[in-house]
């Protein structure tokens, strides 16, 4: 008897049905597995292949690096002695403008480990590393610049305060050294915001003090002409220093007023001038008086003379 081809067809879709799933799963799994490993060492030999034929990559050009530059020691600096060190920290940071005529219409703006050269005539911009060696002595090294200037990337320039002028000029006088070229310049730095607030407030302390010596002085004129007594002033002893018994002693000396002949002659020429000062008082005191006496004795007389002409008219 013969089948028909629908009957295989058939017979073999449920043989395939009756397979176990759990089979399946298990033979595909493990298959994948394998796939997957063959893929990973595939994958490892193509990266070490890379890594033996990797080549250094070329550095783009127009990006330029820093170059670490060794810092010598300052030839200008000299440390056996200091310029005015109690100035020259002023100028350690802030805003400072050349006045030379070789630096004509550079301003500075100094930090504490940068510093900017704008230059007002042509819009230039210089940028320097500053490395400072004590308060008068620091190196400046070259960066970079927004056109073309005479220095190079790493050039040092050694410089030294020799001077620091106080106010009112505040400049300093700098000797900058570039390779053996020398230029003797000046940098002005104006008065920051808070040393005018500070300098304004010592004004006003200093008005402050003054007037008060003023009218101290004439109430003790006052006192001196009425005839009372006026309590001497109570003098500041000095603050005793860190110099050994021989200072402390010295100084307990002169804050006692024991000090020796040294010490009588200073009373001596205390008591001859505040002697010197009642005179001058009491003869002061004296002519007032004088003076007021005499004006009413004028103003009496004009009374009485405008009295007499006012009974001669009633005689009339």
């Amino acid at each position: 008897m013969m089948r028909s081809p629908l009957f295989f067809l058939t017979f073999l879709l449920a043989c395939l049905l009756t397979v176990s799933p759990g089979w399946l799963a298990a033979q595909n799994d493990g298959g994948e597995d394998v796939e997957m490993e063959v893929v990973a060492e595939k994958n490892k030999k193509k990266k070490e292949k890379k890594k033996k034929g990797k080549k250094p990559k070329k550095e783009k050009e127009g990006k330029e690096k820093e170059e670490v530059v060794e810092q010598i020691e300052n030839p200008l600096c000299d440390t056996t002695r200091t310029y005015m060190g109690e100035l020259c920290p002023r100028y350690r940071t802030g805003k400072l403008v050349f006045i030379d005529k070789n630096f004509v219409g550079i301003n500075v703006k100094r930090k504490k480990k940068k510093e900017i050269w704008v230059n007002s005539t042509d819009g230039n911009k210089l940028k320097f590393k500053i490395n400072w060696d004590d308060n008068s002595c620091y190196t400046l090294t070259f960066l970079k610049a927004k056109k073309d200037v005479r220095y190079r990337a790493g050039d040092q320039i050694y410089c030294r305060i020799r001077a620091c002028h106080p106010e009112p000029e505040n400049y300093c006088d700098v000797d900058m050294d570039h390779h053996t070229v020398i230029d003797y310049v000046s940098m002005y730095k104006p008065l920051s915001n808070k040393e005018v607030k500070l300098k304004m407030k010592k004004e006003r302390d200093l008005l402050k003090k003054q007037e008060e010596a003023v009218w101290k002085a004439k109430q003790d004129s006052i006192r001196r002409a009425n005839g009372e007594e006026i309590e001497p002033e109570e003098k500041e002893t000095p603050e005793v220093t860190e110099g050994g018994d021989e200072d402390e002693e010295v100084a307990g000396k002169k804050a006692s007023g024991d000090d020796g002949d040294g010490g009588k002659e200073e009373e001596d020429k205390a008591a001859a001038k505040q002697a010197k000062e009642e005179e001058k008082a009491r003869k002061k005191a004296e002519k007032e008086a004088e003076k007021k006496a005499k004006e009413e004795a004028k103003a009496a007389k004009k009374k009485a003379k405008e009295k007499d002409g006012d009974e001669d008219s009633d005689g009339g």
